[in-house]
């Protein structure tokens, strides 16, 4: 339909988090040394479309981490990606409409209007969405089922945000991380960063290592990875065409009856 196709995810990358072997010459005294355990973890976020990756999108936090160059110190929550999604995502992309490619994490699902389960509350609900409330009033299972049986729409705060710049939402199937071409991004991302992530034990160096490897990832691999996701849609869409499309033969031999059945 003409929308450019934007696609975000989040990612998560250890600090200790490097190459197990490497080569050294033989006069050389000094060689990286594995740590044990697996580090602090920092949490990434970005997007991007077939060009590339959309700029001042970059998004780095954990909780475990201070005076370092993360953005954040908290874990990724309905607020902070919100807050990321409004005023950082939605005012960096390019100025025409887009479809905006996520999974269905709970802080990208949060509903604009929750359903209540306080009966009072209930009641009120049902009032202004025009759902005829029973006299007298049932209990709280009753009433909840009645509400479900209403299909009333579920509405998204990040979808309202995004429909009032002229964008659109769309959501992956659950387990379907195969449609989202950055999942191959992140995965070139982590290998560039173990191989350069030679201070493990500095969270500063670390965070500073991501920041460049990330402005290191080309346009030329973001269309790559997202012609492979294409195609990818390709296959699921020609086999389902073919289910579609398919029969089911039952061939019933003449000589069997249900007697033969019945001894069987």
């Amino acid at each position: 339909q003409g929308y450019l196709i934007n696609y975000l995810a989040e990612t998560y990358y250890y600090t200790h988090d490097v190459v197990s072997k490497c080569w050294y010459a033989e006069s050389c005294s000094y060689s990286l040394h594995t740590l044990v355990s697996s580090g602090k973890r920092i949490m990434i976020l970005h997007a991007g479309i077939t060009e590339g990756r959309v700029n001042r999108c970059l998004y780095i936090s954990s909780k475990d981490i201070r005076d370092s160059m993360a953005d954040s110190h908290n874990e990724m929550n309905s607020t902070i990606f919100e807050k990321w999604f409004q005023d950082t995502l939605l005012k960096n992309l390019p100025p025409r409409k887009c479809t905006i490619v996520l999974d269905n994490a709970s802080y990208h699902s949060r509903l604009q209007v929750k359903i209540p389960t306080k009966k009072h509350e209930m009641i009120e609900f049902m009032k202004a969405h025009n759902i005829p409330v029973p006299n007298p009033v049932p209990i709280n299972a009753v009433l909840s089922q009645k509400i479900k049986e209403a299909n009333i729409a579920k509405r998204y705060v990040i979808d309202e945000m995004a429909r009032a710049c002229g964008h659109e939402v769309l959501r992956l199937p659950p387990y379907h991380c195969t449609l989202n071409p950055i999942e191959l991004v992140w995965a070139r991302l982590k290998h560039s960063v173990k191989k350069e992530n030679v201070t493990p034990s500095s969270t500063i160096s670390v965070c500073r290592v991501l920041r460049k490897c990330v402005d290191d990832i080309s346009r030329d691999l973001w269309g790559k990875c997202v012609q492979h996701t294409i195609n990818i849609e390709r296959i699921y869409m020609s086999q389902d065409v073919a289910i579609d499309n398919g029969q089911v033969i039952i061939n019933v031999d003449s000589s069997e009856s249900e007697n033969d059945t019945d001894e069987e």
